[in-house]
């Protein structure tokens, strides 16, 4: 049997993470009831919750300003499952917020006749706590203090290494790119022109990943291009290898 959780509202967990500034947290979480790994959690989320609310109350002002969210305590649980579990990098996807609001629906007493957790459900929902499905980004962007603290590592390690025991000529930096066969999408063209026309190659997504390498020594490596297919052996053509 799954365990029935609480839903706060935003101006609770505004008020919640302004309250407990300059207090201690171990504390102030036990006299509130409050789980301190919930109370991080908002106090990392400030900067959102004021927008919200701020939307929020100018929505209230405003007249006509259209129909309010029929499940909105459910809805809170479904944002707070979302980011518990992006927050563990696991996947999300539509089908699975669907499942896991028809899963909480009877916790909150409300009834499968009334709710179906429906595609137009399921884009408002989307759209009103500003989720969206994207791509997976290609590079990880750490926080600024482990992007320094990570720096001040490498670089400790580096003023304590004795190089004078290593053959420079056998240290190697090297860094890999891609580069594409296909023309660029942008050209230089007369302001307001209505029409800016850039003949098709059909090459535009060929690409190749060139390696670039250097020893430590200042002797520059020549350029190895890797492309599709299988190869025997690598083979030099000028000052490329291939």
């Amino acid at each position: 049997m799954s365990v029935k959780r609480k839903s706060y509202s935003m101006e609770y967990k505004k008020g919640i993470v302004e309250y407990s500034w300059g207090q201690n947290l171990t504390a102030f979480c036990k006299e509130m009831m409050l789980s301190i790994r919930l109370v991080r959690k908002w106090r990392a989320e400030y900067g959102n919750l004021i927008e919200k609310v701020d939307k929020e109350n100018a929505k209230k002002h405003k007249c006509g300003s259209g129909q309010q969210p029929l499940f909105s305590k459910l809805e809170d649980l479904i944002c707070e499952w979302v980011v518990d579990r992006r927050a563990e990098a696991l996947v999300v996807n539509r089908a699975q917020i669907q499942e896991f609001a028809l899963a909480m629906a009877p916790q909150f007493d409300i009834a499968p006749e009334d709710f179906k957790a429906p595609q137009h459900w399921l884009d408002n929902f989307l759209q009103q706590s500003e989720l969206s499905l994207r791509r997976s980004t290609t590079l990880f962007r750490l926080e600024d203090t482990r992007v320094i603290k990570r720096a001040l590592t490498f670089k400790s390690f580096t003023d304590n290494a004795n190089f004078s025991k290593y053959n420079l000529s056998n240290m190697i930096a090297m860094d890999e790119t891609a580069v594409f066969m296909g023309q660029s999408s942008q050209t230089i063209e007369q302001q307001g022109a209505s029409l800016v026309y850039i003949p098709f190659t059909a090459y535009e997504s060929a690409r190749v990943s060139c390696i670039l390498a250097i020893r430590l020594d200042g002797t520059k490596i020549p350029p190895l291009i890797i492309s599709k297919g299988k190869k025997e052996k690598i083979e030099c053509f000028g000052r490329f290898y291939s």
